[in-house]
């Protein structure tokens, strides 16, 4: 391999200082001198390579970092991966035109099977374009956080739910409402429902027509948008009028993968065989700092269950408890974390779709 630039312009400028000081060494001290100026000169050549091998290998990390949205160690520079979820189905269920649903009258579990492949669908190609996908802190989220262990690796649908709640940036809200709800009423057969009321306040629901919906729905998919920028210290959920700190949500996280067909996985060494690194599988994402957020939107004892309105994610909101600041999440962000957070942050601007 060829040698860095600055290490060649420091070769060729100390030739002519060792070739003199070898003509000129006569005695002991002379010597002595000549090898204190030669391990100087190793010294700062070393120096330099290791400086400059560092600085590549920063730089190619971070082209890494950016390229997946995801946080990196700041100590080790190592990109963290997730576990793999993998199914218990041995391959994806295969989906064609599928508007004809609506006259099809499927089982509770069956409407949970699907959602979860919508959910898979919709990560998807949001991750293909380095979007995220967050839990929403309503009821999905609290249950997650709730019941999640770090060692189960998927993320389990509450079945007693009626609903599936997932957070995203204005702009890609849009794509949502305006492109893939296209592609998923033709693919699944399921509608998305939201009026211009809805629209205006970045909500939307991807359900299933099933006989009887509403009144007899047995689940659907709630999208929110939120508004943000890079001056405020909050963001704001316009649809439910809920403001959280920014610092709680923000940068989101990579928590788990969608379910990864078995077919896909070699169970020999759990090892990918489809894409090469369990990094390559799309991951639902969550907030930042969960406990601190649920904590200002439900109060400290938010993971004992409650019912009734005063479980309601806005009720602190409409009864003069905003769901910030108390506590100050003063959350402190690595080097990789900040620059992660600056890149999501250029998703709030609600014309970039």
């Amino acid at each position: 391999s060829t040698s860095p630039p600055v290490v060649s312009m420091f070769t060729h400028s100390i030739s002519p200082i060792l070739a003199m000081t070898m003509q000129k060494k006569q005695n002991n001290n002379q010597c002595i001198r000549f090898r204190a100026v030669t391990s100087c000169i190793i010294t700062c050549v070393c120096l330099l390579i290791k400086l400059q091998y560092d600085g590549n290998n920063l730089k190619t990390t971070s082209n890494v970092y950016h390229k997946k949205g995801i946080i990196v160690d700041s100590t080790t520079r190592a990109v963290s991966s997730l576990p793999a979820c993998i199914s218990n189905t041995s391959s994806s269920r295969q989906y064609t035109n599928n508007t004809d649903t609506a006259t099809k009258e499927l089982t509770s579990d069956e409407v949970l099977n699907q959602a979860e492949d919508i959910l898979s669908y919709i990560i998807t190609k949001f991750h293909e374009m380095e979007y995220p996908i967050i839990l929403m802190y309503y009821g999905t989220m609290l249950h997650e956080y709730r019941n999640s262990t770090k060692g189960d690796p998927c993320l389990r649908i509450n079945g007693n739910d009626k609903d599936f709640d997932i957070a995203v940036f204005p702009s890609h809200w849009k794509h949502i409402a305006d492109y893939l709800s296209v592609d998923i009423q033709y693919k699944f057969g399921w509608k998305w429902i939201g009026g211009e009321r809805a629209r205006s306040r970045l909500f939307g629901s991807i359900y299933y027509p099933g006989k009887g919906f509403p009144k007899n729905k047995l689940h659907q998919i709630d999208v929110y948008g939120f508004q943000c920028n890079s001056t405020s210290d909050v963001i704001d959920f316009p649809w439910d009028m809920v403001t959280v700190a920014k610092d709680a949500f923000l940068p989101v996280r990579r928590h788990k993968t969608i379910p990864i067909p078995r077919r896909e996985y070699n169970n020999s060494n759990n090892t990918l065989i489809a894409t090469g690194t369990d990094d390559d599988f799309p991951p639902y994402y969550m907030p930042y700092n969960p406990h601190c957020l649920l904590t200002n939107i439900y109060g400290h004892d938010y993971m004992t269950p409650k019912s009734g309105k005063t479980s309601q994610a806005k009720y602190g909101t409409g009864h003069g408890r905003p769901s910030y600041g108390n506590p100050h999440c003063n959350s402190t962000l690595s080097i990789s974390e900040q620059e992660e957070l600056e890149r999501q942050l250029t998703f709030c601007n609600a014309g970039r779709y």
